[in-house]
């Protein structure tokens, strides 16, 4: 959940469809992000199957779906490889590999610990946000920013990739652009607390 108050910081929000395409097989075997998109589509289905005696909800899979971006490809591939869950039997024994049981675990924190509707409230204000709206488009408003920006990204972020960042510092006059290196995608900007502590302070100090 923090995560998501704090994404709210984003400067621009596009609204546009999510969908998961078909995987198309390009490697000798499922890698950890082929084997998320699979799970996730999988879970949707049984979701929908009526009768259910443990539904899985809808919470838990939007919990899933967001694990898809919030960790970089190679962090994943070198933290689970193909490697099974315990005892577990995915090869037609309906178990699950390492993978699945990490979205698993981080979907049953949220559901436990969290509001459907407020999420579905707080979603609803991030996708909808756009500081261009009634002020000329988002040029003219960011043109418009006086005082001291330093506009910071993940050079792993799948979920807010540089580009986003690149635009945002190349309209606003004077914009400082710095970069936190990291292998753990979005959630660097939790992790890298050294890098991200340097940033704020550097901020601080020339404010």
């Amino acid at each position: 959940v923090l995560r998501d108050l704090v994404d709210i910081r984003a400067l621009e929000q596009s609204e546009a469809d999510v969908t998961v395409p078909e995987a198309v097989q390009g490697t000798p075997v499922p890698f950890p992000i082929e084997l998320q998109v699979e799970f996730v589509k999988n879970s949707i289905e049984l979701a929908l199957v009526i009768g259910r005696k443990e539904p899985i909800g809808g919470l838990g899979i939007a919990r899933r779906i967001a694990h898809l971006t919030y960790r970089s490809e190679t962090e994943l591939a070198d933290r689970f490889g193909r490697r099974v869950q315990g005892a577990e039997d995915p090869l037609g024994g309906g178990g699950r590999f390492a993978v699945e049981s990490y979205l698993d675990h981080a979907a049953g924190k949220l559901v436990g610990r969290f509001d459907a509707n407020s999420y579905l409230v707080l979603t609803e204000a991030m996708n909808s946000h756009d500081v261009g709206r009634d002020r000329g488009g988002l040029g003219a408003a960011l043109g418009r920013v006086t005082g001291a920006l330093v506009v910071a990204d993940v050079d792993s972020d799948r979920c807010y990739p540089p580009r986003l960042s690149d635009d945002i510092a190349a309209r606003v006059p004077g914009a400082d652009r710095v970069t936190i290196r990291s292998g753990h995608g979005h959630d660097g900007f939790l992790i890298e607390t050294e890098q991200v502590g340097a940033i704020i302070e550097g901020a601080l100090a020339s404010s």
